[in-house]
């Protein structure tokens, strides 16, 4: 059974190792190996550590007490964007696993949930151009492409990334 929960300060190291495990699986391909190689957890946690005590939204996915997943949100980033009615999911991992069980679906749905109940009306997300899996994923809970292009700078190459918008 998965729980999902308000992330904390102590998930910063859980929390940082699904992330890391969940690019090197996701991201193998599509993002330069050396990049994936010489991420490190310890450097993940900190930043974690970080935005969670800073008071970053987060929350994580259990699966019988253990974090398997997490997402987090924020006012979106985007400069054509009102942050005070659109959000943003800044990231969201899984370990591979659980990639394709709900668990993914469960973490947005809580999102949803609490987003639009603070006045939200839209939801925005950034894809990589080659991240087909996540753009399915998104898609199948309400998310468009909006067409929007920007760069990202991953590794000193510069990758594509598309913007998703869903309005609630």
């Amino acid at each position: 059974m998965v729980k999902i929960r308000s992330a904390t300060e102590k998930d910063a190291g859980t929390i940082a190792k699904v992330h890391v495990d969940s690019w090197r699986a996701i991201y193998r391909g599509q993002i330069p190996d050396s990049v994936l190689d010489n991420l490190s957890v310890e450097k993940r946690e900190q930043e974690w550590h970080e935005r969670l005590s800073q008071g970053v939204t987060a929350w994580v996915a259990e699966v019988d007490g253990s974090v398997v997943g997490f997402v987090s949100v924020c006012p979106s980033r985007d400069e054509d964007a009102d942050p005070k009615v659109i959000s943003e999911i800044s990231a969201i991992y899984l370990l591979q696993e659980y990639w394709r069980k709900g668990v993914g679906q469960k973490l947005c749905i809580k999102v949803f949930n609490v987003i639009s109940k603070k006045g939200f009306k839209e939801m925005t997300l950034w894809v990589l151009e080659s991240n087909t899996q996540a753009a399915q994923f998104y898609e199948s809970l309400g998310f468009i492409n909006t067409g929007d292009v920007s760069t990202d700078h991953i590794g000193c190459q510069n990758l594509k990334v598309i913007r998703y918008r869903k309005v609630f």
